[in-house]
């Protein structure tokens, strides 16, 4: 797996170690690092050919659902749940971010639990329910502030803040959205995150 990492810009040579990980994992039969071999493959085709990476969480659900894991079937589920959004499939991601729910919440998984609510919260805003999406927002907003244990904390922390500027545009509370906005601006030059900033910016015209 860790020379999949070091070559993940790589997408050739990438593929060829997440192939061959796999392949080593179900040679030892390991049931977890079977399901971590088509987690590398649907995160490379994520990008690029999101039906691919449905069959590869399938393939995750498929080799894990009847098992009791921190991380697994939950992820499979979430990450199908997200590919369905991206093509316009709402309501079977809307099921699948459920199904990822439930297992999060039985293994206490807070972090997934909290990633999970966010696509939920997004999901919500795209329907239009901008009232409950907000309200999701706001409380992510509180717990990512007062816990410093979450991975990718920064990056969290900027998708919140993304998303409810977002929340307040479309509610027409536009004094809102910018203070958001705004926030997000300092908060990106301070750490130096110039796609952030931009996002931002653009949020704030």
């Amino acid at each position: 797996a860790s020379l999949f990492y070091k070559n993940q810009n790589d997408s050739i040579i990438a593929y060829k170690y997440a192939n061959l990980y796999l392949i080593k994992a179900k040679k030892e039969k390991d049931t977890i690092r079977i399901a971590r071999g088509f987690s590398l493959l649907a995160s490379l085709s994520f990008s690029s050919d999101l039906l691919s990476t449905i069959i590869n969480c399938d393939s995750i659900i498929k080799y894990t659902k009847n098992l009791e894991h921190f991380e697994y079937p939950a992820y499979g589920y979430l990450l199908k749940g997200i590919s369905n959004f991206q093509i316009g499939n709402y309501d079977y991601s809307l099921n699948n971010y459920l199904i990822a729910q439930k297992y999060a919440l039985k293994n206490k998984n807070i972090e997934q639990l909290f990633f999970i609510e966010n696509r939920i919260g997004l999901l919500k805003l795209f329907w239009g329910n901008k009232e409950e999406a907000l309200e999701i927002f706001k409380s992510q907003l509180i717990v990512i502030q007062q816990n410093t244990n979450f991975k990718d904390q920064e990056q969290l922390n900027f998708n919140i803040l993304l998303n409810l500027s977002n929340s307040y545009i479309l509610l027409k509370k536009y004094d809102s959205a910018l203070y958001y906005s705004k926030i997000g601006i300092l908060k990106s030059l301070k750490n130096n995150k110039m796609n952030t900033y931009y996002e931002f910016l653009t949020q704030s015209g």
